[in-house]
């Protein structure tokens, strides 16, 4: 009985101690249980929370990128528009180029012209002095060309037509009433057969017919040329 007894007391001590134990270990793992669910709706909520951010970050990130879409449109229309302009300008530059050079081409064109006329004008009026003989004036010799014409002395004469002589001039011819005008010195020397006068008044026919000469040849000269008249040069071309 006795034994009995102290295997029924180390049985209830036993017991407790297993049901102490339990108790102890189910208390524990409920603690840690609770530690671990607070744990991880702390890391839950982070989560939630960084997951939040990131969706604002790519909403974010989306509106920068339709914004960069547009602006890249935006720049893409600017540089077709410029490349268009430029094309414009470019084309425009090149007329301008080419109008100025035909205008110089114009301009170096008609200084030729001008200058070729001068030179035939030089020409044509060298050879026309040249070929111009005076009327009546016969061929002198090369002795007869070296002798210089003097210009003729004026006797004074009174109003009766007689010659008014000084000591030194008068002679047995003085007193003769009809004066000659010929120069002494064309009658002295071995001088051509025509007078003074009559050189006179054949100069100018000479002169009238080289001026005449002179304006055909520039009227053929501009017929020559080809270029347009200088009113329809700047109704084309411009200035």
């Amino acid at each position: 009985m006795e034994c009995a007894s102290r295997a029924l007391a180390f049985w209830a001590y036993q017991s407790t101690q297993e049901v102490l134990y339990q108790e102890y270990l189910g208390k524990s793992l409920t603690d840690k249980y609770t530690k671990l669910n607070v744990h991880l709706d702390k890391v839950v909520h982070n989560a939630n929370s960084e997951i939040s951010a990131l969706h604002s970050k790519v909403a974010e990130m989306q509106t920068a990128q339709e914004q960069l879409q547009s602006k890249n449109q935006e720049l893409a229309d600017l540089n077709r528009e410029k490349s268009k302009k430029l094309s414009q300008m470019t084309n425009l530059y090149n007329l301008l180029k080419a109008r100025a050079m035909r205008s110089r081409m114009e301009i170096a064109a008609s200084d030729d012209v001008t200058q070729a006329l001068r030179t035939l004008n030089t020409t044509t009026s060298k050879e026309s002095t040249e070929s111009i003989r005076l009327p009546n004036a016969p061929m002198r010799g090369p002795q007869q060309q070296s002798i210089p014409v003097k210009i003729p002395v004026k006797i004074p004469v009174n109003s009766e037509g007689v010659e008014q002589l000084h000591r030194y001039q008068r002679s047995a011819t003085g007193s003769s009433r009809h004066v000659s005008k010929t120069p002494t010195t064309l009658s002295r020397g071995a001088a051509p057969r025509y007078s003074l006068p009559s050189l006179q008044k054949a100069a100018p026919p000479a002169r009238q017919q080289h001026r005449t000469r002179l304006s055909n040849t520039g009227r053929v000269g501009t017929a020559i040329s080809g270029l347009p008249p200088h009113d329809e040069i700047v109704a084309r071309f411009g200035n």
